[in-house]
């Protein structure tokens, strides 16, 4: 039997996969009895192609053809019900009433909900069934909200708004594959609670015991940064980590272990099946033991809050546990296709989650490669030191195989590979394996007092030593390399490279390997291509930043931003307006001059002063509050911003400008005044809080 024969679920698995991108790529929205009757065809069709010829099914010629459609088709038309579903309230909706799917995250100034939306009023009340965010004025009442509440608000939702600003992180998009659409805010006394326990009720209760050891483990006084890992850890309660926690992790190479995700889970069921273990033994009590193995799995999923990568982990294990009830070793290829067949069915758009990307990835390239790799070197494990050596072998061999299946990606969507990965999951998986198996005994023992302090203090002491022992690898020289941004063809190529080499390894026919290398070849040359337009272009970008004035200088790799003082204080816009456009551009800060009218910069691509800046025969003058200067004939662009006093009739008449633009610095009103004003005067306006960033130039 062939290889590709064990693995038969992977070919059903593709088709689908295909129909789910093309999908959601086009937006092809059908009935759903349009695809359900190209489906009935492609069955029938293979139905009596198969009668005529006399056989059984196979793979090949026609029969591959009907199946593979029938299941393009599948995958085509359950995306297109899923983006059908997602449609968005009337312009006269007045109030919603919802239903919390999670439970709340409380951010600084409000609490985050996701919900579902049952029924919305415009002058009646119409049911309806789709997914939104709610912001809620952060209060006592707020906080106090759980999973199951149903809550009357009397607000009007609005579209999420797409990005502004160049490379900007696209949250509509990201939202959107999670069929949400809309969000509504709702001040204090906007919004009133109606009833409660409208969830799932096995949810329910897990999320009750979720929020019940969450405050076990505030109660033991850890830090706040050990509070965040123990709490994302353990539980799966990602959103109590900090922000200078997650970047380092994710320097080191080892954020997959905050999120609970299949090494978690396989812990875990390693310590569920040395506890069943004596229900194995005997023949009549093996199903009770995988009900009770499956059972539980589920349950510490949900308790997790069924994020994409337990879903997987513990899909694959059901399929696997499954497998094992009826006495059928299935390759675990297989049981990986059919977890993501199962999840996709019930939710395609998954497809599109970063998390069930890297996961799916690691986990196929570790199941393929790993034993290969290991394979190579075979340390003698009759010695103490051998055996050291075994397990540290096998850490090194699966990171390498997961690194080299998933740094595409995570340079795609994140412009950068750490360079210490090796080290920092040598030291870090073994230790992160204690501290889940330290802290999952502490939450079992924590209804008991006096047995649970001291294991607090030793769990505690463990993850300040894990948190210190990745920031101690963060700061080494270099960890981190940085790329500017990798375009979709050159990702693509980068997999066909890997995915030709892999075939190549297996097979050992070389025309893979030069396949492979042809891959490279071209994506080498498309990355050197996108170099030298990044290395010629000049442009001048005005940002869109809520009470900022931000103008960035680009000239090649040399980028000048000119701000107001106050945003340098504003780290998180910063990071999340400004910082990604750096990145695609393979930086990771950019030199910050502030915007003051007395300040004087000049190089070799750019002038300001005296409130005017000079770039690439270009002119413009920025025009705030404390602007007293006139303008002459070379004034051809005008900035406003601060919410200027100057008057702009007068401006208007003493230079006659081609573009007046009005940044994020100012107020709508006077927005809206200078734009009628500049409509009147036939002088082209451009607003960036509504139309986004003005970028100039090549």
């Amino acid at each position: 039997m062939n290889f590709t024969a064990r693995i038969p679920l992977l070919r059903l698995l593709i088709p689908f996969i295909i129909g789910i991108l093309i999908c959601y790529s086009f937006h092809i929205l059908i009935r759903v009895e349009v695809f359900i009757s190209l489906i009935i065809c492609c069955l029938f069709l293979l139905t009596t192609y198969r009668k005529l010829l006399k056989r059984s099914i196979n793979w090949r010629g026609f029969d591959g053809i009907f199946i593979s459609l029938a299941l393009f088709f599948s995958g085509l038309g359950i995306c297109s019900v899923q983006l059908q579903n997602t449609d968005a309230s009337g312009n006269n909706t007045k109030a919603v009433l919802v239903t919390l799917l999670n439970d709340p995250v409380v951010k600084e100034r409000s609490i985050k909900l996701f919900v579902e939306v049952s029924t919305e009023k415009d002058s009646v009340w119409n049911p309806v069934q789709k997914k939104m965010l709610v912001y809620l004025q952060r209060e006592q009442a707020a906080e106090n909200l759980k999973y199951g509440d149903e809550l009357l608000i009397h607000s009007a939702p609005s579209i999420i708004e797409s990005p502004k600003n160049p490379e900007e992180f696209d949250y509509k998009a990201w939202l959107g594959r999670q069929r949400v659409n809309e969000q509504v805010y709702g001040k204090q006394g906007e919004w009133k609670l109606i009833s409660a326990g409208h969830g799932n009720f096995f949810k329910s209760k897990a999320l009750e015991l979720r929020r019940y050891f969450l405050e076990k483990l505030k109660s033991y006084g850890f830090s706040a940064s050990s509070y965040g890992v123990a709490a994302a850890l353990l539980l799966g309660a990602s959103d109590q980590l900090d922000p200078g926690t997650i970047q380092s992790y994710s320097a080191t190479g080892t954020l997959h272990v905050l999120s609970v995700s299949g090494m978690h889970v396989a812990l875990v069921y390693i310590v569920l099946l040395k506890l069943l273990a004596p229900l194995e033994r005997r023949l009549k009590m093996k199903w009770l033991s995988i009900f009770l193995q499956l059972l539980f799995l589920w349950f510490y999923a949900t308790l997790t809050g069924l994020c994409p990568s337990v879903l997987r982990s513990v899909t694959m294990l059901s399929v696997i546990i499954a497998g094992r009830a009826f006495n059928r070793n299935a390759h675990i290829l297989n049981s990986l296709s059919a977890s993501a067949l199962i999840l996709l069915l019930f939710d395609p758009l998954l497809i599109f989650d970063i998390g069930f990307q890297l996961s799916y990835l690691a986990v196929g390239g570790i199941v393929l490669l790993q034993p290969k790799l290991e394979s190579l070197w075979e340390p003698d494990t009759s010695t103490f030191r051998g055996k050291i050596m075994k397990h540290c072998w096998t850490i090194i061999s699966v990171t390498l195989v997961a690194q080299v299946f998933t740094f595409p990606l995570g340079l795609y969507y994140f412009q950068q590979f750490p360079l210490y990965f090796i080290l920092s999951n040598i030291v870090v998986i073994p230790l992160s394996t204690i501290v889940m198996y330290a802290g999952l005994f502490l939450l079992i023992v924590s209804p008991f007092l006096i047995i649970a302090k001291p294991i607090a203090v030793v769990f505690g002491f463990l993850v300040e030593l894990l948190n210190a022992c990745v920031g101690k690898i963060e700061h080494l020289p270099s960890a981190v390399l940085h790329s500017a941004k990798w375009e979709k063809p050159e990702l693509l190529l980068m997999y066909l490279c890997i995915s030709f080499l892999l075939i190549f390894l297996i097979h050992r026919r070389k025309h893979f390997l030069r396949f492979g290398m042809a891959a490279l070849s071209l994506m080498l040359v498309l990355g050197a291509c996108e170099s030298h337009k990044n290395l010629n272009q000049q442009k001048i970008v005005f940002f869109d930043i809520n009470h900022a004035s931000v103008i960035a200088v680009v000239n090649g790799k040399e980028i000048l931003l000119l701000t107001d003082t106050s945003l340098l204080k504003r780290k998180g816009d910063i990071d999340f307006h400004i910082e990604p456009f750096l990145k695609a551009r393979g930086m990771q800060e950019g030199d910050f001059i502030s915007l003051t009218d007395s300040l004087r910069v000049e190089n070799n691509f750019m002038h300001y002063g005296k409130s005017r800046l000079f770039a690439f025969g270009k002119q413009v003058v920025l025009v705030g509050k404390d602007f007293k200067s006139k303008l002459n004939g070379a004034d051809k662009i005008i900035l406003l911003r601060n919410n200027t006093f100057a008057d702009l009739d007068k401006l208007l008449s003493q230079s006659k400008p081609e573009l007046v633009i009005a940044d994020g610095s100012n107020g709508k009103k006077r927005i809206a005044k200078w734009k009628k004003m500049c409509e009147e005067k036939k002088v082209k306006f451009y607003d960036v809080t509504e139309e986004g960033a003005l970028v100039m130039g090549e």
